[in-house]
This record gives C-alpha cells, sequence and structure tokens, in this order.
C-alpha cells in the first residue's frame, strides 16, 4: 500500500486592487478562492483514507504469515471492507474537486473582456487548471482500478489452492498500479504548483494585491 495525497490549491487573500477604479479580473480571483476554499475539504477525507491504506497494508502482511484458511478469512472480509470505504472516501473527495472546478470556471466568461495584458496570464493560469483537473481523472480511475485489485488479491489469499506464484503476479499487478499511481500523483502535485504560480502571476498583473 502507498498514501497519495494529491495537492490543493493555494488559498490566498484579497487585499486592495492596486489601479483606482480597475477592477478588472476580481469576478475571476473571488470564484478561483471559492474553488480554492472548497478544495480544502478534501483533507477530511484523504487523511482517513490513508490510515486504510495503512491498515490493510498491515492486515496483509499478518495474512500472508498465516497457515490455515480459518485464520485468514476474517482479516480478509476486513481489508475487503476496508478497500470498500476507501473508495466511498475517494468518491467524496472527487465531488468536493469536481464542486471546486466548477467554481473555477463559473467566472470564466469575465476572460473575454480583460485587457490583453491580463487575460494571457488568465488564459495561461485556465490552461494549467484544465490539465490539472484531467490528471486528477486519470488517477481517480487508476486509484479505482487499483481497489480492485486490492480486493481481488485479499480474496486471492483466503483461497486454498492459492500458489506462490500466482500470489506473486497478483502482487506485482498491484504494485504496477501504485506505481502508476505515484507518477500520476506527482504529475498531478507539479500542475498545481505551476497552477498557484500562474494564478499569482494573473493577479499580479490585474493590480490585485494579496496577503497570505
Amino acid at each position: 500500500m502507498m498514501q497519495w495525497k494529491p495537492k490543493l490549491l493555494l488559498l490566498v487573500f484579497f487585499g486592495l486592487l492596486a489601479a483606482c477604479g480597475n477592477n478588472q479580473g476580481e469576478q475571476i480571483y473571488k470564484s478561483w478562492e471559492k474553488a480554492a476554499e472548497t478544495e480544502k475539504n478534501v483533507s477530511s477525507f484523504q487523511n482517513p483514507r490513508g490510515v486504510k491504506e495503512n491498515m490493510e497494508f498491515d492486515l496483509f502482511k499478518i495474512m500472508s504469515s498465516k497457515k490455515t484458511i480459518e485464520e485468514i478469512s476474517p482479516l480478509s472480509e476486513k481489508a475487503i471492507a476496508s478497500a470498500e470505504e476507501r473508495r466511498d472516501l475517494l468518491e467524496q473527495e472527487r465531488s468536493i474537486r469536481f464542486e471546486a472546478y466548477g467554481q473555477f470556471q463559473e467566472a470564466l466568461p469575465e476572460k473575454n473582456n480583460l485587457n490583453e495584458s491580463i487575460k494571457a496570464p488568465a488564459e495561461e493560469a485556465v490552461e494549467l487548471m484544465e490539465k490539472r483537473y484531467y490528471t486528477y481523472e486519470e488517477l481517480i480511475d487508476i486509484y479505482n482500478r487499483s481497489i480492485d485489485k486490492d480486493i481481488d488479491l485479499y480474496r486471492l489469499l483466503s483461497q486454498e489452492s492459492l500458489s506462490a506464484a500466482e500470489l506473486e503476479d497478483h502482487q506485482n499487478a498491484v504494485n504496477d498500479f501504485y506505481n502508476e499511481i505515484e507518477e500520476l500523483n506527482e504529475t498531478f502535485n507539479r500542475q498545481t504548483e505551476k497552477f498557484n504560480d500562474a494564478k499569482l502571476e494573473f493577479y499580479s498583473a490585474a493590480g490585485i494585491e494579496l496577503h497570505h
């Protein structure tokens, strides 16, 4: 098992509009920061998911050391239940990310009204956010498939006919999924950092002063 925790959007706070009477970009700022505020809620699902991942890893080690099906079966059932609970937590996290993405898009029509000097950094930030969201959807898909593989592995351990070769093959398949998750998670986190930087550049170009 491995824990993965996609990064959140940077939350910044509105100070003053530097240019006299110039509120270009303010509506975009408000919708983007509302999205960042919403994303803060995903930690309430990420942390319990990490706890369950660790518990399943411990259960797997215990199951691997047991000799009889009678000893393994209840542990297998517990691990399967935990994996299904992880899936539920993941779906709740995904709902929050989807809500935040919708909030991010709310003021995008305002982008067409921006001066060209402000529009360019706004468009760059939007492009980065879209890439970030698509990567997240890939990440969710792979993680869900990895849960399926985990459950298959837990069921396999409770079968009397299980051979060492079968177990090794299945463990390798599980590890392949987690390697892919790790790579996608790193990509997502890099994209988050790039978006956060681009967002601040847009705020600066729009004359929005911020304090953290």
